[in-house]
């Protein structure tokens, strides 16, 4: 059930990272939220609910908006899967980690466009894709990643203890 609402919820992010976002560019970037998303679910969820969500939200980013199929997907599901194995023993309070989690996979991700875009011709060029597309991208996540993850972590309590209270009710 939470890996259909994180699928739920993480095409919503991709919808609105493609629509009404770009309202909030900054020289032309935006942040990667969808990025984000996955690497919280595989904070939070574990590897397995991440690279189910992943895989699903990248191949529908893939199927919407791209030009390879199976590119977003494969990188999404690598991002939640890795940061589902990290977190395993990790205080899930903590806001830097899973924010530097998202940042490299971010980083990965644009590096990986830009290798693939290399073979198409006319082409922004590697360096200047960096300069002008990645690092951009990857600092205007970085900004953005801690509070987004102060709001998912303060849900996920929440809703933790909802279902604790439900199950406690249900028993007695």
């Amino acid at each position: 059930m939470i890996t259909i609402i994180d699928c739920l919820i993480g095409l919503l992010i991709l919808i609105s990272q493609a629509t009404w976002m770009h309202h909030f560019s900054i020289l032309g970037v935006i942040p990667n939220l969808v990025a984000v998303w996955v690497v919280y679910v595989g904070f939070m969820n574990g590897k397995d609910k991440a690279l189910i969500t992943g895989l699903f939200i990248g191949l529908m980013q893939d199927i919407l908006f791209g030009r390879l199929i199976g590119l977003f997907g494969l990188v999404y599901m690598l991002m939640g899967t890795m940061s589902g194995i990290l977190a395993v023993d990790v205080d899930h309070s903590r806001l830097l980690f899973p924010s530097l989690i998202a940042l490299a996979g971010t980083l990965i991700l644009g590096i990986l466009q830009l290798l693939i875009f290399q073979v198409i011709p006319g082409q922004l060029g590697f360096l200047s894709g960096l300069r002008w597309y990645v690092l951009p991208e990857l600092l205007y996540t970085a900004v953005l990643s801690v509070p987004i993850y102060a709001i998912y972590y303060g849900f996920h309590i929440l809703f933790g203890r909802l279902r604790r209270r439900i199950v406690q009710r249900r028993i007695v």
